[in-house]
């Protein structure tokens, strides 16, 4: 979206806001409704005139802090990826001043699609990592779509569907699953 000198969208006479909001303003009261709206009924289901009329305003009023419904929540998003951030470096924080050495003893580690997302070069380099941490003998718990990456990783693996395990991979069977062209196709499409 192009701007003008003076900050005033190009197609628009409205001015740009950015999307800051100090907690206890109107505009973070609305959008507190607008989570409790989305988080109950989904971003499809949930209507700006929907959260204006929870939140006690005119839709009118809540588009002078919101151009829509997505910035709206694009707004959450960023405020909660914001706190997210902020507790991991706080806990990563009191982690090292509790081992400053770095020797934090963990026995498992659990992984939730460490690959999601990620080039090939930072995968590679992720993978490196946690088969130094395999091999040190820290336990793994690995959830992973990409069943390349955890056949390579894994000593054994279960496959889940709707919630229940439905085949087991044992130690040292990766390759005869690999080669069972009717479980892969049954199991990963």
């Amino acid at each position: 979206m192009k701007r003008s000198p003076r900050g005033v969208e190009a197609g628009t006479s409205r001015p740009h806001r950015a999307h800051r909001q100090p907690a206890g303003t109107s505009e973070h009261l609305r959008s507190d409704v607008a989570e409790e709206l989305f988080g109950r009924s989904g971003y499809g289901s949930t209507t700006t005139r929907a959260i204006a009329q929870r939140a006690r305003v005119r839709v009118g009023q809540l588009h002078c802090y919101f151009d829509s419904k997505r910035a709206l929540f694009e707004a959450l998003v960023a405020r909660h990826g914001r706190l997210v951030t902020q507790a991991r470096r706080r806990l990563l924080h009191e982690a090292q001043a509790k081992w400053p050495r770095g020797d934090i003893p963990v026995e498992v580690l659990v992984m939730d699609e460490p690959s999601t997302g990620l080039a090939p070069k930072v995968v590679k380099d992720i993978l490196l990592v946690i088969k130094a941490l395999r091999d040190r003998g820290m336990g793994l718990l690995l959830i992973e779509q990409n069943v390349g990456i955890a056949a390579e990783i894994t000593d054994r693996a279960y496959v889940m569907a709707v919630g229940s395990i439905v085949h087991e991979i044992g130690r040292g069977k990766w390759q005869s699953f690999l080669d069972n062209e009717l479980l892969v196709k049954a199991y990963l499409g």
